[in-house]
């Protein structure tokens, strides 16, 4: 929120240029109409006039309401297995059938596509309104994530491991399944190769699931896996650290985007060289401000909920002891 506060009260006092009311003024317009959807973590949710606040923030909205609508499905698991399995594999089919029904019957295309209309103002685009930001069409991966979590917990306790010739040829099968499951788009706008709507719809409904999927698989290969000093490189503390700080940054990251944007006096060379200058900055200063703001904010908050339930868990094991 307070990044929504910024971009709603100082953001627009912070510089000017040719360009500067119809980007920044833009934004902030649509973060004094829209804020409390954030607030509400409803942001994924626009009205007719796009009122989308700070459009990067849609997954913590998705992850908010799947995050309540899976406290149930986890208590039945643990509580009436049987049950919870039957709404969980009901749960996953819907979240396929969906995004599969919206995309063709809506003849929405099968992903965001780098086109002028989008690049200009992409909260205002269709399909990032009816499609990219809805919880309905992003459900798969937060319930393979539970799948992945069922299996964990099942396994966390036996001696069961994968040996080391099958743990790094799953892996390097999963990284090709994530990565083929992007490459598999091409042909759907390939040039000379004629649009199916139903094939657009397909990919929308199963890339989700299977690209999460590939991903939960290295996760439960890093548990379960023989992977040696593959396992050490990819649990290095420095990755940690920055997974910490990656929501951060990409909370912030468009912050500098359009400033940047908005005082832009010349126009800038299309280059190789430019394009890497540009993307280092970015992420430099992306991560610095993420870095910042966990200082200022997450560490303490998270050190205090710590301290408030730890010692109501203290408690509770002195009491019943």
């Amino acid at each position: 929120m307070l990044v929504v506060w910024f971009h709603a009260t100082l953001l627009q006092r912070l510089g000017s240029g040719p360009l500067w009311h119809s980007t920044v003024g833009r934004d902030v317009a649509r973060c004094r109409a829209g804020w409390w959807r954030n607030l509400l973590f409803s942001n994924n949710y626009g009205d007719h006039n796009h009122q989308y606040c700070l459009l990067v923030s849609w997954h913590l909205a998705v992850d908010t309401q799947m995050f309540l609508v899976c406290l149930p499905l986890v208590y039945a698991l643990c509580r009436r297995p049987w049950l919870g399995r039957a709404v969980l594999a009901s749960l996953f089919a819907l979240s396929v059938l969906v995004p599969f029904l919206v995309v063709w019957i809506g003849r929405h295309d099968a992903l965001v596509l780098p086109i002028l209309e989008n690049i200009e103002d992409l909260p205002s685009s269709r399909y990032m309104q009816e499609v990219y930001v809805r919880t309905e069409n992003r459900a798969a991966p937060h319930l393979i994530g539970v799948v992945a979590a069922l299996v964990m917990v099942r396994f966390r306790q036996s001696h069961f491991r994968i040996n080391k010739a099958w743990s790094l040829a799953g892996l390097v099968l999963l990284k090709a399944a994530a990565v083929g499951t992007m490459l598999c788009a091409y042909p759907l706008y390939a040039p000379g190769w004629e649009r199916s709507q139903a094939l657009a719809a397909l990919y929308a409904a199963l890339s989700p699931v299977l690209f999460a999927a590939a991903h939960a698989g290295v996760v439960l290969l890093l548990c379960f896996g023989s992977l040696g000093n593959l396992k050490k490189i990819l649990t290095w503390r420095p990755f940690r650290i920055l997974g910490k700080l990656t929501y951060g940054a990409n909370l912030v990251h468009t912050l500098a985007q359009v400033y940047y944007k908005g005082t832009l006096r010349v126009q800038l060379p299309t280059d190789v060289f430019t394009f890497l200058w540009m993307a280092a900055g970015d992420a430099v200063f992306s991560f610095a401000t993420s870095f910042l703001l966990w200082l200022l904010l997450e560490a303490p908050a998270r050190a205090l909920g710590g301290l408030v339930f730890g010692q109501r868990a203290a408690s509770r094991r002195h009491k019943t002891s």
